[in-house]
């Protein structure tokens, strides 16, 4: 749909590579704008190692001062990123060196937006995220329920240990952490404005475990774990304590 009369357009450029904790290195965009909608096109983001993309995308607001209704279309995000390219953002990105790779699809409106085919991995293929979800009424606070599905989440010892370290974690909380070993989950997250809901499957070195767990506004947190093979006195460090089994 083309653009009506009154409109804005805007072509950005930043080539060159500045000293300061900001390095931007041939960032570019287009964007076509009016009272109706917007479009962006071409839009690169480029660090000293890393990079992110934006296929184009639409926005429609010409209803939004009158009914508060907006829709964009379906885009795609990929990068390509060293966390430690923006450590300006917070010190401790400054010890993650290693690339990570990332791409999603996200779409929506007023009424529902929804995030699709999320994956996160890095080139050593020792992590891996993949999920998706949807955020209804996101305007209504009373009504905005969130949906989030991870469908995979794969970590070895050695991203665990990196993770742990990243996030200055001390003893013995760091040594109940390596205790699991690599780690394998599976879950669901619903939050609504009544109640938090969550359940899923975790398989680590140590063992295996299911849950479901229900937290409401008036603080009542209802859980079922299950696990029929949960090694206690590794994560504890106790070699008094054994394979656990519960329902």
């Amino acid at each position: 749909k083309p653009l009506q009369e009154e409109f804005l357009s805007l072509q950005f450029m930043y080539p060159t590579d500045k000293k300061s904790g900001i390095s931007l290195n041939n960032t570019k965009f287009t964007l076509v704008a009016n009272k109706q909608q917007a479009s962006l096109y071409n839009f690169e983001l480029n660090s000293r190692n890393s990079s992110v993309s934006l296929d184009s995308v639409n926005l429609n607001y010409s209803e939004y001062e009158k009914n508060k209704t907006f829709s964009y279309s379906r885009t795609l995000v990929s990068a390509n990123i060293v966390p430690s390219d923006f450590s300006y953002l917070s010190p401790i990105l400054s010890h993650i060196t290693s690339p990570i790779v990332c791409s999603v699809s996200t779409e929506g409106s007023d009424k529902e937006l929804f995030v699709h085919n999320i994956n996160i991995n890095n080139v050593d293929n020792t992590f891996l995220l993949q999920g998706s979800g949807n955020v209804k009424s996101p305007l209504q606070k009373s009504l905005r329920t969130i949906n989030f599905s991870i469908e995979t989440l794969d970590a070895t010892s050695d991203a665990i240990k990196q993770i742990a370290e990243v996030a200055e974690l001390k003893e013995p909380i760091s040594n109940r952490i390596f205790a699991l070993g690599g780690i394998h989950y599976k879950g669901d997250v619903k939050i609504t404005p009544q109640t938090n809901i969550s359940e899923g499957y975790l398989k680590t070195d140590a063992g295996s475990l299911e849950y479901d767990i229900d937290y409401g506004n008036d603080k009542l947190l209802i859980a079922n774990i299950q696990t029929d093979s949960l090694n206690i006195g590794k994560i504890l460090e106790d070699e008094k304590l054994s394979t656990v089994k519960s329902n």
